[in-house]
C-alpha cells in the first residue's frame, strides 16, 4: 500500500492519477490529503474520501508527515507551494508532474530531505490509457521508485529515463494528446466540408482513430509500415498523403515538438535553482 500521500494541486493530471490509483487499490483514499485553493476541487475530493484543507502550509500541521508529496500546480506557481510546505523535516518522496521544474530545484526549495522523482504523465491517465515518463533522481530510494512505478502504472503505461529526457517527454507524450486532437478537430471539420454532419463527421473521426490505435499498439507495430498497408499507388490515399507531403508535415510536426521540448526548459530556467 501506498504510504499517507499529500496531493497539492488537484486540476486535471494530479485528479486523473489520484483517482486512478484509489480506483486500483494502489492508494486509499484514506491516506490522500488534497491540498487546492478552490472550494469546488476540494468538494470532490473530498467526495472521494480524501481529506482536504485548501493551503500547503497544512502539510506541515499533519499530526503525522506524509510519506510522500505529489505536486501537480503549474511550473509558475512552484515557487509558492514548495514555500508553503517549507524545507521537509524528514525524508520525503517528491513526486512531481511539472514540467520544467528540474530535481535540483525542488530540493533547494525543500530541502536535502526531499527525494524526487520527477513524473511526466498525459491526460489519458483520466481514462486509465496514459502514458508516463517517470525519471528518478539520485536523491531517491528504490522504494521510492517502486512507489512511484505502482501510483502511475495504475492510470497506464509506464517508461523509465533519465531527467535530461523529461523536456522532450513535455514534447512527445506530455503534450502529445493536443496533437492527436488537433489533428481530429481538422480532420472533422474537413468531413463536414465534404458534406457530413458534424455528429457523423465526429463519429467517423472518433472510430477511424479509435481502430488505427489499436492497430499501432500491436506487437511489432511500425507506423510506416501500416501506413503503407493504406496507401495503392495512385490512389486516393495517396492523394491526400501527397497533399500533406507537400505542405511538409512531418517538417511541421517535428519543429512543434521542439518548440514544445524548448519552451519546457525555458521554464525550468525560471523556476527556483533553475
Amino acid at each position: 500500500m501506498m504510504p499517507a500521500l499529500a496531493a497539492i494541486g488537484f486540476g486535471a493530471m494530479n485528479g486523473a492519477v489520484i483517482r486512478g490509483a484509489i480506483a486500483s487499490g494502489v492508494l486509499s483514499s484514506s491516506d490522500v490529503l488534497v491540498i487546492d485553493p478552490s472550494a469546488q476541487t476540494l468538494a470532490r475530493a473530498a467526495a472521494l474520501g480524501c481529506s482536504v484543507a485548501p493551503d500547503a502550509t497544512a502539510v506541515r500541521h499533519q499530526s503525522v508527515a506524509p510519506s510522500a508529496l505529489l505536486f501537480g500546480v503549474r511550473p509558475g506557481q512552484f515557487a509558492a507551494a514548495a514555500a508553503a510546505v517549507g524545507r521537509l523535516a524528514h525524508p520525503t518522496l517528491v513526486l512531481s508532474v511539472m514540467a520544467g521544474i528540474t530535481a535540483d530545484a525542488m530540493r533547494q526549495t525543500l530541502g536535502t530531505n526531499a527525494r524526487v522523482v520527477r513524473a511526466m504523465p498525459n491526460l489519458p491517465a483520466r481514462v486509465g490509457a496514459g502514458m508516463t515518463v517517470l525519471a528518478r533522481d539520485p536523491s531517491a530510494t528504490d522504494e521510492d521508485a517502486a512507489l512511484a512505478r505502482r501510483l502511475f502504472q495504475s492510470v497506464g503505461a509506464v517508461l523509465e529515463a533519465p531527467e535530461s529526457m523529461l523536456d522532450s517527454a513535455v514534447a512527445v507524450c506530455g503534450s502529445g494528446p493536443a496533437y492527436a486532437f488537433a489533428l481530429a478537430e481538422a480532420w472533422v471539420a474537413g468531413a463536414v466540408r465534404l458534406g457530413w454532419s458534424h455528429e457523423d463527421a465526429l463519429r467517423l473521426v472518433q472510430h477511424t482513430l479509435h481502430g488505427a490505435a489499436l492497430m499501432l499498439m500491436e506487437p511489432g507495430a511500425d507506423p510506416a509500415q501500416l501506413r503503407a498497408e493504406v496507401v495503392t499507388k495512385g490512389g486516393t490515399t495517396a492523394a491526400a498523403l501527397a497533399v500533406w507531403a507537400d505542405r511538409d508535415l512531418a517538417q511541421t510536426v517535428a519543429d512543434g515538438m521542439t518548440a514544445a521540448r524548448d519552451r519546457a526548459a525555458e521554464l525550468g530556467s525560471r523556476s527556483p535553482g533553475g
